[in-house]
């Protein structure tokens, strides 16, 4: 039986169609180049470099209107925190990086785990982290054996070491010994994207002036609290064998995972719709825990409640249970977001953000995986397989006046006009015969001729479609017609699903479920049983979303422990709504989810999902 009650903490077991061209570094030491790639704008490079929007506009004049991809833009040289970018050059090895910037190879995957998976290719742009201490003193006093001593015994005098115990964090330490955390990370650079391991020896540097004052005068050795024994972070671990840019490294794969899921329920607020959604979402994660308990998979769920977007989350991450997580989901509020996602980073747990879709921490933190696609990547992937579905089109755009700026649709327009292909707009804001006779002298014979409404607005939606329907049955039979449209048709196609089917219509969406489907009969069949109801109608479906997240994450953490993210491409599920194509958004950063179909509803009257990646 599953278990359905929440409370504040519950626990429970169970630019477009192209490839991006090589950017190369310029010499000038103010900025550096990117070379746009499919689906950046601007918001997503500026926060991948960290500077601002006006800054990269003020660089490359024109930006603010439109970029392409290939595009070379300047970006202004940002060093903070010790970290730098650089554009690969042809011929540069990891060994000649290592060297010139005085680093290690660890350091250089660390700091790029995008290229531990990909490889080192010319035109990347990477993050070089700071110098290890050593290998600055080593160079610092190249050639002077006196000096090099002197400085070895200045070390020694102003250093002691520190034995990792369970549970100690760089905050901890740090604390303990009077010293900050930029001042630990400088002497153990190697922990800036690792994380600290229980028995592992670290490096206490003690500022000058405050040596003997509450320190012993020789480097001293302290050892764990003799009570808590050394230990592995997670229960009886197994180890797997995993293969990783060529080098095989052993893994720890927990026999019972640890999951948190921070969402708003707010079960005694005035939002009931959105206690409604986190529920059932919620409800959805608890039936693929249920599932993969039957497939010998346990999992601990730690269900937090973050409230309202005022209500502070740091009391959740105070919480000494939430360091052990092998996997985070949420939260939804946005300055909820930043906290989490930091939180992540110190402490190396995956960060799977399920509802927001513009969130900043996706292009700096490795471990954040964004699972709705950012407008300007999801419009890249529609029309990239828009031209491979329709490869001969005609576009006639219905304008129904006083719309806002639809982004995909100057997208697909731009893309036209670059292959050659025709587009033209028809006044559509009165909707009457001649309307039908003027879309009827658009078609064309030699062409796929697809109509588009401007917006994606119902009302609109429902007064044309009598008219298109009047132009499929007016033309004649060798002249082929469509409707393409937005994700938000699927929510009407209940009410029209005559009419879509008479003119063949198709849309795009990143989410889809056809509940004739045996994953979808078998959801709901199982949802209706754990929770006596049905589920509510909302879309997408949250109780799907829920089941498909948690099943494709938990799976994941099932195999390959923490260090899933060099086999998301492994992970077989079948999900019910969703799909998952996850691509990095920059070799520092984290994963965005680029998965998009494409629904037909034929004049055959059949429902298709195309999956444009099989």
């Amino acid at each position: 039986m599953l278990k359905t009650g929440i409370s504040s903490v519950l626990s429970v077991f169970f630019v477009c169609c192209a490839l991006s061209l090589p950017a190369f570094a310029q010499t000038d030491d103010d900025f550096i180049t990117h070379t746009v790639e499919k689906g950046q704008g601007i918001y997503s490079i500026a926060r991948m470099y960290g500077v601002a929007e006006s800054e990269i506009i003020s660089l490359n004049p024109g930006s603010e209107s439109v970029i392409r991809v290939g595009q070379m833009l300047r970006i202004p040289k940002r060093k903070s925190d010790g970290l730098n970018f650089h554009t690969i050059l042809s011929g540069e090895t990891v060994y000649s990086l290592t060297r010139a910037n005085r680093i290690t190879e660890k350091d250089l995957y660390q700091a790029n785990p995008g290229l531990e998976e990909n490889g080192l290719k010319a035109g990347q742009t990477i993050v070089i982290p700071a110098p290890t201490v050593v290998e600055e003193t080593q160079q610092k006093n190249d050639g002077d054996p006196v000096a090099a001593a002197r400085e070895r015994e200045k070390k020694s005098q102003y250093q002691a070491k520190h034995i990792v115990a369970k549970k100690e964090t760089i905050y901890r330490i740090s604390k303990k010994y009077g010293i900050s955390q930029a001042e630990f990370l400088a002497a153990n650079p190697q922990y800036r994207y690792s994380k600290l391991q229980v028995g592992s020896t670290v490096v206490i540097p003690y500022p000058e002036g405050k040596k003997g004052n509450s320190h012993t005068e020789e480097p001293t050795v302290i050892e764990p609290n003799p009570q808590e024994p050394v230990a592995e972070t997670t229960p009886a671990p197994t180890k797997t064998d995993l293969l990783v840019s060529g080098n095989v490294r052993s893994v720890s794969v927990p026999r019972i995972i640890e999951a948190a899921l921070l969402m708003p329920f707010e079960l005694d607020g005035p939002n009931r719709q959105e206690q409604r959604e986190m529920v059932e979402f919620y409800q959805g994660v608890l039936l693929a825990i249920d599932d993969m308990k039957r497939d010998g998979i346990s999992v601990n769920l730690h269900v937090y409640d973050t409230g309202n977007e005022s209500k502070s989350i740091v009391p959740i991450l105070q919480n000494e249970k939430m360091k052990e997580m092998h996997v985070i989901f949420g939260p939804r509020h946005d300055n909820h977001i930043n906290a989490v996602a930091e939180f992540s980073r110190e402490n190396h747990i995956p960060l799977v953000l399920p509802i927001n879709s513009n969130v900043d921490a996706v292009y700096s933190n490795p471990y954040v995986y964004q699972l709705n696609t950012p407008q300007s990547y999801q419009i890249a992937d529609v029309c990239d397989n828009f031209f491979k579905e329709f490869r001969k089109p005609k576009l006639i755009i219905l304008g129904t006046g006083g719309e806002t700026r639809n982004m995909f649709l100057d997208q697909l327009k731009q893309e036209l006009g670059a292959k050659g292909h025709p587009y033209v707009t028809v006044d559509a804001t009165s909707i009457n015969n001649s309307l039908t006779e003027r879309l009827s002298t658009e078609l064309d014979s030699e062409r796929q001729n697809i109509f588009i409404i401007s917006n994606n607005d119902v009302g609109k939606l429902s007064g044309l479609l009598p008219i298109l329907q009047l132009v499929t049955r007016g033309k004649a039979r060798e002249v082929e017609t469509h409707l393409f449209g937005y994700p938000e048709y699927q929510m009407y196609a209940s009410n029209h699903i005559e009419e879509f089917f008479e003119i063949d219509t198709w849309f795009y969406s990143w989410f889809y479920t056809n509940n004739q489907l045996p994953e979808a009969i078998r959801f709901n069949s199982d949802f209706r049983k754990a929770f006596g109801r049905q589920m509510m109608a909302s879309y997408p479906s949250f109780a799907s979303y829920g089941y498909d997240m948690a099943e494709f994450f938990l799976k994941a953490v099932s195999r390959y422990g923490t260090e899933f993210s060099s086999h998301l491409d492994r992970i077989n599920v079948k999900p019910v709504q969703m799909g998952f194509k996850f691509q990095r958004a920059s070799n520092w950063g984290g994963f965005i989810n680029r998965k998009v179909f494409f629904v037909h509803l034929s004049n055959q009257y059949k429902v298709e999902k195309i999956d444009f990646d099989l």
